[in-house]
């Protein structure tokens, strides 16, 4: 195991959670910037620590300055997604165009930013993947449309992309310090990449479970979308233990794993409907749940 833990192998999956939890704490942020005053902030406070620790990370690479000038743009484009989401949600063309402006001139500035650091990252390449963020993130932003499967589908789109941008983020940050960023082959290898397929699916079950929650007693459409995304990802899941163990394998694993779903998804409704018999079943099933995991 700890042959796996190169430092190419750290910063890849170091960026890849950064990343990826941008991407759905961006969509809680959006939810409640259309709703609640005071979740916004919250929202807002949670996803600008994990901007600093993304600016961290940067700055351990590129000094200060450079991690500043990336906090500056990062934190720009997550305004300019928020003001968008709530001018399409009042209908306000103008101040839609003016965040759809501030998108595009971010792109440029950001782009020039990463090819400007790194001689391994192109132009093309980062415009493509910070257009395929912001395009998935404006899906997202349509929330008063009532097609809240479709905003689901935009949001694992977004969470999964990122991923994407991790990886290619890391992989150019080790081809300009191969003496710093050690292990390259161990961390873009079969086994690396199993850990972060894994990540990838066990992090997004946390975050759809957390909307099952938020979404119970929010109306049918949005709490049925949200236990749907939930399935959904349970199925990734088991397609990857699949891919290991066989089918027979997925399957037992798929049958315990949409169990405790089920479960919590019960519990999460009780706790709305204020039913203590139903919590307590659902709550003795959660329990068993950990045993027959293990």
């Amino acid at each position: 195991i700890e042959e796996l833990e190169t430092p190419a192998s750290n910063l890849r999956v170091t960026f890849d959670r950064l990343l990826s939890e941008h991407a759905f704490l961006t969509v809680q942020a959006m939810h409640a910037g259309l709703t609640d005053d005071e979740q916004f902030a919250a929202a807002a406070a949670a996803l600008e620590s994990n901007t600093r620790d993304l600016e961290h990370a940067i700055t351990e690479i590129y000094g200060d300055a450079g991690g500043q000038q990336f906090g500056d743009l990062w934190r720009a484009h997550i305004g300019y997604v928020v003001d968008y989401t709530r001018a399409r949600g009042s209908g306000d063309q103008d101040a839609e165009q003016r965040a759809l402006d501030g998108m595009a001139e971010y792109q440029d500035e950001f782009a020039e930013f990463l090819t400007g650091a790194n001689p391994h990252l192109t132009e093309d390449a980062v415009h493509h993947l910070l257009e395929d963020h912001l395009g998935q993130l404006q899906q997202v932003a349509d929330l008063q449309s009532g097609d809240y499967e479709a905003v689901y589908e935009a949001a694992r789109t977004a969470y999964g992309h990122m991923f994407d941008l991790g990886d290619g983020l890391s992989r150019a940050i080790v081809a300009q310090f191969p003496d710093e960023f050690t292990g390259g082959a161990i961390a873009f290898g079969p086994a690396i990449d199993l850990r972060v397929v894994l990540d990838r699916h066990l992090g997004e079950h946390a975050f759809l479970a957390v909307e099952v929650m938020r979404q119970a007693d929010a109306g049918a459409g949005a709490d049925l979308a949200a236990s749907h995304a939930l399935a959904s990802n349970g199925e990734s899941l088991r397609a990857a233990i699949a891919d290991i163990y066989g089918e027979d394998a997925g399957r037992g694993f798929a049958d315990i794993w949409e169990q405790h779903n089920g479960f919590y998804i019960d519990f999460v409704r009780a706790l709305v409907a204020d039913d203590t018999g139903a919590q307590e079943r659902a709550r003795d099933g959660l329990e068993a749940f950990s045993g027959r995991v293990a």
